[in-house]
């Protein structure tokens, strides 16, 4: 998998860096837009949202 990443990168003239920044934007602006997840993503965030505040409150 290495040797393809660096291949596509050299191919798009981009440093292999780069092209696992770009990939990385690509997945996260997929998960932006799927709605399972963001129902996931806001029920973890409700589900943890208490313990969260525990951890927050200074004593």
């Amino acid at each position: 998998m290495a040797e393809a990443l660096e291949l596509a990168a050299r191919v798009d003239e981009v440093s292999v860096s780069q092209a696992v920044r770009n990939a990385i934007d690509d997945y996260l602006d997929a998960k932006k837009l799927n709605a399972d997840f963001q129902e996931r993503l806001s029920a973890l965030f409700a589900s943890e949202r208490d313990t969260y505040k525990k951890l927050s409150r200074k004593r």
